[in-house]
């Protein structure tokens, strides 16, 4: 089985991580999730240019270790965000779960609702 050479794949992670931060410094509301998948794509990026590095002798092993460490410490810290603010605001959709506030809480009062307008 051959995997894909190391060069072109570096390359295309640096085009998507161009497009990605791109798009978050332009975005008129920055979106934390945007924000966890940027963190993604830049995490994803450094680990395939360590391993270039490595490849070509610009690194030692020791070396792309720790920096192989930093990359999926920037994947896991995108992954964070992204989980952490997914519903929106932080912890709220699980608070409005537990007060009885959430969508589904909603549905049966407005159906009620509707049928005490029809007997009006």
């Amino acid at each position: 089985m051959t995997t894909t050479p190391i060069g072109p794949l570096v390359t295309f992670c640096i085009a998507m991580a161009a497009i990605a931060i791109g798009r978050l410094a332009r975005g008129d509301e920055r979106d934390p999730v945007d924000a966890g998948a940027t963190l993604i794509v830049v995490g994803v990026t450094w680990v395939t240019a360590v391993r270039l590095a490595f490849e070509y002798g610009w690194v030692a092993a020791t070396a792309q270790t720790l920096l192989g460490t930093v990359g999926g410490a920037i994947v896991c810290a995108g992954l964070g965000v992204m989980v952490r603010h997914w519903n929106g605001e932080a912890g709220a959709f699980v608070a409005s779960r537990r007060r009885g506030t959430g969508d589904d809480a909603d549905v049966g009062s407005d159906s009620e609702t509707e049928g005490d307008r029809d007997r009006a």
